[in-house]
């Protein structure tokens, strides 16, 4: 087997070594890493500004607003369509539950769902109605549950799906003469877009 080095390859190796010298990454951080930093600061400046570190919302609120960007390159067109739709509705679900979460809204949710308000005329009165002390109790619960159950959610979908449940289904659904594309059609069926470390783009 001959083995033929043309122009093209020594010039792109030649250009890969010039980018290591120190002209090179100097024009690279204000051609790019300049650029792309104050865009980060602009984009996240409402955010960082009322940040406080002794509140886990708004580590919540900085993962929420980092999470558009990367919708947006996603329904784009930056993954292949057969799984850009299912990333897309995870991220905005993970969304609407960190909105949930800063907001403070299980509450609200709990009452539309129940179709009741929360009436706070007898708070601490000994006198409170019973009727009123057991709608309040219903809300009250239910908003606990949706909170509950939503925190669940958010966590499964950082985490995603068991690779143990995949080897099951891929026994199911593959046959011994199949080939590399099926198994890869196979994944792209059972994957229900979630796991944060799938999400790149």
């Amino acid at each position: 087997m001959k083995i033929v080095i043309t122009d093209t390859f020594v010039k792109s190796l030649e250009k890969l070594v010039a980018k290591q010298r120190w002209y090179w990454k100097i024009y690279d951080f204000f051609r790019y890493d300049l650029v792309a930093g104050i865009k980060n600061l602009v984009f996240f400046f409402p955010v960082i500004w009322n940040f406080r570190g002794w509140d886990s919302a708004f580590q919540m609120k900085l993962l929420r607003r980092s999470l558009e960007p990367l919708r947006d390159s996603i329904a784009n067109g930056n993954e292949i369509s057969k799984t850009a739709d299912k990333k897309v509705q995870k991220i905005e679900r993970l969304m609407e539950i960190l909105d949930n979460i800063t907001e403070d809204r299980y509450i609200e949710i709990a009452e539309e769902k129940l179709g009741l308000k929360v009436d706070s005329n007898y708070i601490f009165d000994k006198d409170e109605p019973v009727e009123i002390a057991e709608a309040n109790s219903k809300i009250f619960s239910l908003s606990r549950a949706i909170e509950e159950d939503e925190f669940q959610e958010f966590a499964y979908i950082l985490k995603g799906q068991d690779p143990k449940e995949f080897e099951k289904y891929k026994e199911e659904h593959l046959k011994e003469d199949d080939d590399l594309e099926k198994s890869r059609d196979i994944w792209d069926d059972f994957y229900d877009g979630s796991c944060i470390l799938r999400w790149w783009s």
